[in-house]
C-alpha cells in the first residue's frame, strides 16, 4: 500500500509539473537561463538580523532547523550554483529561494542547516525535506505547499495549524493544548506522536490524516479520504464524501 500510494504521488507531481510547463508558455521558458553545477562542492555561512520568527523556503533541497541564540544559515552546495541561491529577510520572515530567472540544474545535493531563535509560522513552497528539531513556541504554523516533507518533532507548544496543499506529508510529535489540521493536497498528516486535547480536522482529498486526541474531534471529510484517531475524545462529525473516520487506539 506504501509503494502504491507514493507511486500515485510521483504520477501526480509529473502531471502537475508537465501542465505547468505546458501552461507557462514557450516565452516564459525560453527566459529560465539552465545552470548546471560544477560538482565542486562547497559551503557558505550567512547570518540575519535577529527578530524573524518565520520561514518560508522557495528552494529545492534539504533544510534542517534548530533553536538557537544566534540566527545562521549554512548552506552547502556547488560553488557556482550558490550564488542563485538567495536568502532575504522580509518583516519577521526569512525567504530561502532561488533567484528568479534561472533553473539550477545540481549534480550533487543541496542542504541547508537554519538555527533561530524562535520559529512561529513554516512555509514550504519549494522541494525537499524540512526537518525542525523540538521548536518551542506557543502557537506554531506549518504549510505544505509544495513538494516534499515537514517533519517538527518533539514540538511542545499550546496550538498547532497544519495546512497540507501540496504533495507530501507532514509529521509532528510533541504535545500540544489543540490542532487545526486542514489537508486538501496529496499526502498525509501524521500526529500519533503528538498528544492534543482538542483537533479540528479537514479532509477534502483522498489523503490522510492521523490524531491523537483526549478531549474533542471536530471532524469534516468532502473528499475520499480517511481520518485516524487514537484516544476517546467526543466526537462530532460531518461525512459528505466517501471518506470515512476510523478509531485505531
Amino acid at each position: 500500500m506504501t509503494s502504491l500510494r507514493h507511486l500515485v504521488k510521483i504520477l501526480i507531481v509529473i502531471s502537475v509539473l508537465l501542465l505547468v510547463s505546458c501552461s507557462s508558455g514557450s516565452n516564459v521558458l525560453l527566459s529560465q537561463q539552465d545552470i548546471y553545477g560544477s560538482g565542486v562542492l562547497d559551503q557558505e555561512t550567512r547570518t540575519f538580523a535577529g527578530g524573524c520568527t518565520g520561514v518560508t523556503f522557495a528552494a529545492a533541497g534539504d533544510l534542517d532547523i534548530e533553536l538557537g541564540a544566534q540566527e545562521v544559515l549554512w548552506i552547502s552546495a556547488e560553488d557556482n550554483l550558490l550564488p542563485y541561491l538567495e536568502s532575504n529577510v522580509m518583516g519577521t520572515t526569512l525567504m530561502i529561494q532561488e533567484a528568479s530567472g534561472v533553473d539550477l540544474r545540481p549534480s550533487l545535493p543541496v542542504e541547508f542547516d537554519l538555527t533561530i531563535s524562535q520559529l512561529d509560522e513554516l512555509t514550504h513552497v519549494g522541494v525537499g525535506t524540512i526537518d525542525i528539531d523540538s521548536p518551542a513556541s506557543t502557537q506554531l504554523s506549518l504549510t505544505l505547499s509544495g513538494v516534499g516533507e515537514i517533519n517538527a518533532n518533539n514540538y511542545s507548544g499550546q496550538v498547532l495549524d497544519v495546512t497540507q496543499t501540496g504533495v507530501g506529508d507532514v509529521r509532528v510529535s510533541g504535545g500540544v493544548i489543540s490542532q487545526t489540521v486542514v489537508v486538501s493536497g496529496v499526502g498525509d498528516y501524521e500526529g500519533a506522536a503528538l498528544m492534543s486535547m482538542s483537533a479540528v480536522v479537514t479532509l477534502t482529498s483522498a489523503g490522510s490524516v492521523t490524531v491523537r486526541v483526549s478531549g474533542t474531534l471536530d471532524v469534516t471529510i468532502t473528499g475520499s479520504g480517511t481520518v485516524y484517531y487514537i484516544g476517546n475524545p467526543v466526537i462530532t462529525s460531518n461525512i459528505t464524501g466517501t471518506g470515512s473516520l476510523q478509531k485505531i487506539g
